[in-house]
């Protein structure tokens, strides 16, 4: 039993450095110094500038202004009798 033990724990490091060597190597040759050029000849411009909004966290927020930024009840309600209706018109 014990020999059986030595060999699977032979094969395992022996098989994980071997493929760890290998993969290693060819992703050093093939990804080392590959420059994407920029295309000056496009139709679509993107702006430079990054523009964010900090949200405030929920414990600031009043209740009303939480209940118009998410879903309630009624909401799911009402987008599952569309769906009903929807699928129920589009199944013939």
């Amino acid at each position: 039993m014990l020999p059986l033990i030595y060999v699977g724990l032979i094969s395992f490091i022996s098989s994980f450095t071997i493929s760890h060597s290998f993969t290693r190597e060819y992703l050093r040759d093939n990804f080392e110094g590959e420059l994407i050029e920029k295309k000056t000849d496009s139709k679509v411009k993107f702006n430079t500038e990054v523009r964010f909004k900090i949200i405030s966290p929920i414990s600031n927020i009043s209740y009303n202004t939480i209940n118009q930024l998410w879903y309630n009840k009624k909401d799911y309600e009402e987008f599952k009798n569309e769906y009903l209706k929807l699928k129920k018109y589009n199944s013939i």
